[in-house]
């Protein structure tokens, strides 16, 4: 069987007039642009058909490798009417017709086959709308979007004679119509592949891409901005947490002077969504790519692996005496890691890298612990944790956007799973801008709590 996937796409300078009390006209143009290259990504292999009359779509949807169907004016019904008959017209047997506002869409090939149904049809997460429709080509089919569309659709299946089954699926039951449809762009948090399951779930059903500039962040600013120290270390649980939790600050530090070491705690041997994976090759790609990043924040420190095996890491007085020890050979003014104490946080290796690090300093500043070290005790200035339960310190990182990125932009093997920009991703495809407007939107977010461009917040705890 042949599907192809028809999205009928509206001018993007036009789209989501309902968020426009929410978000600016260029906010609503590049939210639409990014969801509509989500939605086509999603499609994989299958052909798409995108129907439009608008130049800088078709150009937009032509660089991604769909065929535009040119029909000015035609309103949406009409709209997968024609792109129905452009894909009939060329040979294809099935059709899978997606809204291009699913900023949660990641594979769309599961509906190109329906079992014994006719038509699948999946739901908005309201149960109201149409969000996504697989149907044959070359059948009867009065198509009824708008407001109760899926009833109406399930009622012209029925007046059809033609088997019909309803879906719901919480990611292609996410669309944006309206300002409370926004949330699903305050629930993503950035996280090591290896706290997804990878036996029973495709990357398609992982955590969405935030396209969108998040809600300002939640915080009493009570410090600002501090001097900027003659050594700092960032303690992290995974490869590239660091990068995510902390890199602009380090690479602000760094253009200023500061010696920069890196100490991340797991060998990274879980982070991907490979069954198959090789873990040796994928270890070692890991270290090379977590160095690769701190030479892009400026770094001139050392890069430091604990080699704990992801997943399994335990705040032990094993685990305890190793980060001591990297503290007393690295003798940093300002310590920045994890928040042991943030709320919900499920991942363990995140949650032990924390107390790793306030228990490693402890330890570290008090010469009575671990003495066969031989090293002299020292005790850090400050600590800065990042993914904070209650954040109170913003660091100004205005400038230091395309930095963070670089570095992230390092770990080239997390791209299909924590970045979720897929394996084939590049510097100018959808995915990738998609990814680029994800982090840009954090840091504003939370320059937004202080009053500058960019940021990065932390609680800081200065009594060590």
């Amino acid at each position: 069987m042949s599907a192809a996937v028809i999205i009928p796409v509206k001018s993007f300078d036009l789209a989501k007039g309902r968020l426009a009390d929410s978000l600016s006209p260029d906010e609503r143009a590049r939210l639409a642009r990014t969801m509509a290259g989500t939605v086509i990504a999603a499609a994989h292999e299958l052909d798409v058909y995108v129907v439009c009359d608008d130049d800088d779509v078709a150009s937009f949807v032509a660089d991604l490798g769909a065929a535009v169907v040119w029909k000015p004016a035609r309103g949406l019904n009409h709209a997968v009417r024609d792109g129905i008959e452009a894909a009939l017209a060329d040979g294809h047997d099935r059709a899978i017709v997606a809204h291009a506002d699913l900023p949660r869409a990641r594979d769309l090939r599961w509906l190109a086959s329906t079992g014994d149904d006719d038509i699948v049809i999946v739901t908005d997460r309201r149960s109201d709308g149409t969000n996504v429709m697989s149907l044959p080509l070359g059948i009867e089919f009065d198509f009824h979007y708008g407001p109760g569309s899926a009833d109406a659709h399930r009622a012209e299946a029925d007046r059809r004679g033609l088997r019909l089954a309803i879906v719901h699926d919480d990611d292609l039951g996410w669309d944006v119509d309206v300002p409370d449809d926004l949330a699903v762009f305050d629930t993503i948090t950035d996280t090591d592949a290896s706290q997804h399951p990878t036996d029973d779930q495709d990357p398609h059903m992982a955590e969405a891409q935030n396209p969108l500039t998040p809600a300002p962040v939640r915080m009493t600013v009570t410090s600002t901005d501090l001097p900027t120290p003659e050594r700092a270390l960032a303690i992290g649980a995974h490869p590239d947490d660091v990068d995510f939790g902390c890199g602009a600050t380090l690479a602000k530090w760094a253009a200023d002077g500061c010696e920069v070491h890196v100490l991340v705690c797991t060998d990274g041997s879980k982070g991907t969504w490979d069954p198959n994976a090789d873990e040796t090759e994928l270890i070692a790609t890991r270290q090379v790519e977590q160095r690769a990043a701190a030479a892009a924040l400026g770094a001139t420190g050392q890069v430091g692996f604990l080699g704990w095996s992801d997943g399994e890491l335990e705040s032990t007085l094993v685990q305890r005496e190793q980060v001591a020890r990297f503290i007393r050979e690295t003798r940093p003014n300002v310590v920045l890691g994890h928040d042991p104490w943030k709320r919900h946080r499920l991942h363990p290796d995140h949650r032990n890298a924390g107390w790793l690090t306030t228990d490693g300093i402890v330890a570290a500043r008090d010469p009575k612990f671990f003495p066969d070290q031989g090293l002299p005790h020292h005790r850090p200035d400050r600590l800065l944790l990042w993914e904070a339960d209650e954040p109170d310190h913003l660091e100004n990182v205005t400038g230091f956007l395309d930095t963070k990125f670089a570095a992230l932009m390092a770990h080239e093997s997390q791209f299909e799973s924590t970045m979720k920009t897929g394996p084939d991703a590049t510097a100018n495809s959808p995915e990738m801008a998609a990814f680029r407007d994800r982090i840009e939107g954090r840091l504003r977010a939370a320059g937004a709590a202080g009053g500058v461009e960019h940021a990065e917040v932390f609680k800081l705890i200065d009594d060590l």
